[in-house]
């Protein structure tokens, strides 16, 4: 299943999963995608890589350019992003058969609205004494 990220800059990105992609990503960072990976614990790298892999994949399925090369992946996947991790459940859901109903899709999504993103919440005792 090949879906649409709309992007201002660079317009409709396909992107697609496919177990090709969870094994060239797998073969690349030594993550396996389909073993219980929480997204917690993938770095922006990590995100990165995999939109590519997948928007590769969707511009060949679609039989169009890919409009994302490792020159400008950060800008296009600045704008991707969040739809890029909207688009994660489903996915895997079409992979593995399991999903958002079930509770036992392999990737926890966390919440992808850029408002609501947090590197670090300090607390307040964090504010008065950085050490702890």
């Amino acid at each position: 299943m090949t879906k649409v990220i709309k992007t201002e800059t660079y317009q409709d990105i396909p992107v697609r999963m496919a177990i090709s992609v969870v094994k060239r990503f797998h073969n690349k960072t030594g993550v396996n995608l389909l073993a219980g990976q929480k997204f917690s614990e993938l770095t922006v790298d990590h995100f990165e890589m995999l939109f590519l892999y997948c928007a590769e994949k969707g511009a060949k399925v679609e039989k169009v350019t890919c409009k994302v090369n490792e020159e400008n992946l950060e800008d296009v996947f600045d704008e991707a992003f969040p739809q890029f991790l909207q688009l994660m459940p489903e996915f895997f859901k079409q992979l593995t058969g399991k999903g958002e109903d079930t509770g036992d899709i392999p990737l926890e999504v966390v919440d992808p609205k850029p408002e609501m993103q947090t590197v670090t919440e300090v607390t307040e005792a964090q504010k008065k004494d950085p050490q702890e």
